[in-house]
């Protein structure tokens, strides 16, 4: 990923932006720059199979702080509220999972490490899947670990490494639930996406709320990931989940004609 800071990263932080190595020229100056960047890096984002993924929502709670959002201050002061947007800008922007290229890298290296050392558990998770079992492996650890949870996305590989370890046998005994899991969600993904391209009232945002309410889905369907749940969730179709959001959240009937 090409370098987009014009000070050395450790820089990009509130208590630098509040010290004297900042003005509140340069603060703004800045935030317009890296604002920018936000927006086309968001903009391709929900154009890309990652729409729905956790980085795209967290691009998404940043997009509403745009540099005209800001109240006014006197000249040569700075805004408060301003440069707690920009460290969190400048914090994201920071990770190589900030843009669809390197969103892109990450998850084909973190696939090859997982074939490595889960050859046969995981052997069906590949670039087009794995963010959703990542997802699915984040609620298995959240309901098993209250409280200790975090962003398998957004964290080393060691991390992921340490929750495929200690879900590996659980889901080496429930293979076929979880390729059905899969199989059902990304059917459905499918068919949004297709009825999106015929239909010119839903644009890009509506795609991506489409996508991030199917995420939450199987946690107020089915709670926690148990051996229980998993077998009950590998029997729901993507026409069940259809029919759920069409009854529950008012989807539009016509998605399940592009449901193949």
């Amino acid at each position: 990923m090409a370098e987009i800071f014009n000070r050395p990263k450790r820089e990009y932080t509130r208590l630098v932006f509040e010290s004297d190595a900042w003005t509140a020229s340069d603060i703004n100056k800045e935030y317009r720059r890296l604002y920018g960047i936000l927006r086309k890096r968001y903009q391709r984002m929900i154009s890309s199979p990652y729409a729905s993924s956790r980085m795209r929502t967290k691009m998404a709670s940043l997009m509403q702080f745009s540099p005209s959002s800001f109240e006014k201050t006197k000249i040569g002061v700075k805004n408060p509220k301003k440069i707690n947007a920009l460290s969190e800008i400048a914090f994201l922007l920071g990770k190589k999972t900030s843009s669809v290229s390197g969103m892109t890298k990450d998850i084909a290296n973190k696939v090859k490490t997982l074939h490595k050392n889960h050859k046969i558990t995981l052997d069906f998770i590949d670039e087009s899947n794995f963010l959703d079992y990542a997802e699915l492996i984040q609620g298995f650890r959240d309901s098993h670990e209250k409280d200790f949870k975090y962003d398998v996305l957004e964290e080393d590989m060691d991390l992921l490494e340490i929750i495929g370890n200690e879900s590996s046998r659980f889901i080496g005994e429930h293979l076929d639930e979880f390729r059905k899991l899969l199989e059902a969600k990304n059917v459905l993904q499918l068919a949004i996406a297709e009825y999106n391209k015929v239909n010119s009232s839903l644009n890009k945002e509506a795609l991506v709320f489409y996508n991030d309410e199917l995420s939450e889905f199987y946690n107020a369907e089915f709670g926690g990931f148990t051996k229980k749940t998993i077998e009950a969730m590998a029997k729901v179709t993507a026409k069940d989940i259809a029919n759920f959001f069409i009854e529950k959240h008012g989807w539009p009937k016509e998605i399940l004609d592009y449901i193949k």
